[in-house]
């Protein structure tokens, strides 16, 4: 109910402001939480104990005057229950910036159907810790203890989840307390695998935290080579630490800095840049940010994305290769960024995506995107640089990358 509330706050607030005087706007200000999750059972929800709803919602009231007011209102919002509304369903379940961000970039039907995709309930999805197991055997374990589960189509390892036993949740199984699998989007995945890390080499991840793009990044490399782990937070370094031990990951280091400064004795073979974003592509997970994103942020963010990405560059060694990913579907933060880089460094070039095997992911410029309503899975964006120097890129053994990692670094 919370989620549903949050999701369509907008319209809900517009339903109850239309069935009561600004004046009782005013005094219910201390309430409207409370009329928003009855407003929502009785506009959204099919089965609703209306009794009970009235009952409790109205109990809770912050006084008596109040209270009555309540009771009023709700019964004023039950009247319009059922009847078909005059906007279309984007309408109130996103502010209209993202909508007009939306309908610019895919069309107004593809943007209907984006956020009808965000009100609904996500598919949950894991990742294989190769590390520990294979996909066949995790497979076995999951369906040994009643969990239902389906191969990715697209990111290698990863199954999404159909269904659970009754009252248990996937961090109770004994595969996850084991290490055997991360929780981690399909479209999160698909960042470690447009990247190719290759056994042996040096690897930096600028924005590392909370760390599940880390963790694939080690285990492709199949926990050889070096994976330097950056994030500005130390408490979210310790998750990620946690994380490594949990998953048998011995090849991460890490340190505490900025990215954007970030300072090393080495060149890498490849860096990551998953930046600090809007988080636009995953409204239909993270319900509570559609509200607490606005326009004006972008600029700040893209100014900072951009910079991420500039400083990822002088850190790769010649003929290097470096991605670039968010979470957002914002082509300020996305493709914009990307063209303001390799404007200002025309040493680099971009690799279609579908040279990583992810073409029907793939933009026609050659970006990776992924669309919640397209593809069941996170929304997000990433793009795959190289260095023009470099030769096509070919898997190498153990002894490449040798580039080493400073020894005042934290070991896992």
């Amino acid at each position: 109910m919370v989620k549903g509330t949050l999701s369509w706050k907008e319209r809900i607030d517009e339903t109850l402001r239309g069935a009561m005087s600004a004046r009782d706007v005013g005094g219910l200000r201390s309430d409207w939480n409370i009329l928003r999750v009855a407003a929502y059972q009785f506009l959204y929800l099919e089965e609703v104990p209306i009794a009970l709803v009235l009952k409790e919602s109205c109990a809770l009231a912050s006084s008596k005057g109040n209270h009555l007011l309540m009771r009023t209102v709700l019964h004023r919002v039950l009247e319009q229950r059922g009847v078909p509304e005059d906007k279309p369903q984007a309408a109130g379940s996103h502010p209209a910036w993202v909508l007009a961000e939306w309908e610019e970039a895919f069309g107004k039907a593809e943007t209907e159907k984006l956020c009808q995709a965000n009100n609904v309930r996500w598919p949950v999805s894991i990742r294989t810790n190769t590390l520990r197991t294979t996909p066949h055997q995790l497979e076995k374990f999951l369906r040994r203890d009643r969990v239902v589960v389906h191969r990715s189509a697209v990111a290698k390892d990863c199954f999404v989840v159909d269904s659970l036993p009754k009252d248990v949740r996937l961090h109770e199984l004994l595969s996850f307390e084991k290490g055997l699998f991360q929780v981690q989007d399909e479209s999160a995945a698909l960042v470690g695998i447009l990247l190719g890390p290759q056994e042996g080499e040096s690897i930096i991840d600028l924005c590392a935290a909370p760390g599940g793009k880390t963790t694939h990044l080690a285990a492709l490399m199949k926990n050889t080579g070096k994976v330097l782990a950056v994030d500005l937070h130390d408490s979210a370094l310790q998750k990620l630490k946690e994380n490594c031990r949990k998953l048998g990951v011995k090849n991460v280091r890490t340190i505490q800095t900025d990215g954007a400064s970030l300072k090393v004795p080495f060149k890498a073979d490849a860096v990551l840049v998953d930046a600090p974003c809007s988080g636009l592509g995953v409204l239909g997970r993270k319900v509570d940010i559609r509200w607490s994103k606005s326009k004006e942020q972008i600029p700040e963010l893209a100014e900072l994305q951009l910079r991420l990405l500039s400083h990822a560059a002088t850190l790769l060694k010649p003929g290097g290769r470096l991605v670039y990913s968010t979470c957002t579907l914002h082509r300020s933060e996305n493709q914009l960024v990307v063209k303001a880089f390799l404007n200002a460094h025309p040493e680099f070039e971009l690799v279609h995506a579908r040279e990583a095997g992810l073409g029907e992911l793939a933009t026609k410029e050659g970006y990776l995107l992924t669309l919640p309503h397209r593809h069941k899975m996170g929304g997000g964006f990433a793009a795959l640089l190289r260095h023009r120097s470099a030769p096509r890129v070919t898997k190498q053994g153990p002894e490449a990358g040798t580039g080493l990692i400073p020894g005042n670094l934290s070991k896992i």
